[in-house]
């Protein structure tokens, strides 16, 4: 769950393991007209993997994007979350950060490469109404309760004169 590159390795006896892998969430745009709401990042959920002699295994989670600048610049991407054991790779990609204005679409969710489910859409920005929620992402119950995971951020509205509004 923290940001970077980590080890776990399998306690003594351990045949197979049950993983999520979910990428980081999309920059949201800006707060100035109306910009669009981050992507959700992807997962890659997997169950019963036999990791033979492999007891070693290397996760890295990607961080969530930076949000837009105030005047246009757009919003990052939220970075890939990977997981290594022996030839296994398994990749979740950030999702897409939302746009600027006027009424700014929303991020794409990520996507992954193998048994995965991308993540939500960031919803759109909207003038004097409230922006568009993004999209719930997929659900695992990996925890043991059924969750949702890479859900997209809604999308940001124009409220005062300024166009100062709030995110998604």
């Amino acid at each position: 769950t923290t940001v970077g590159a980590t080890t776990w390795t399998a306690p003594a006896g351990t045949t197979s393991v049950e993983y999520l892998v979910v990428g980081g969430g999309g920059g949201a745009g800006n707060g100035y007209d109306n910009a669009g709401g981050g992507g959700g990042g992807a997962i890659v959920s997997k169950t019963g993997i036999d990791i033979g002699a492999a007891l070693a295994l290397t996760a890295t989670v990607g961080g969530g994007g930076t949000a837009g600048a105030w005047a246009g610049a757009g919003a990052t991407a939220g970075g890939d979350s990977r997981l290594n054991f022996g030839s296994t790779t398994d990749i979740a990609t950030g999702g897409s950060g939302g746009t600027v204005y006027p009424n700014g679409p929303g991020g794409a969710g990520g996507s992954g490469n193998q048994s995965t489910s991308n993540g939500g859409a960031g919803g759109a920005g909207s003038a004097g109404t409230t922006g568009l929620a993004g999209g719930t992402g997929p659900t695992s119950n990996i925890t043991g309760t059924l969750t949702n995971y890479g859900g997209g951020g809604g999308g940001g509205l124009t409220v005062t004169t300024s166009g100062v509004g709030p995110g998604g």
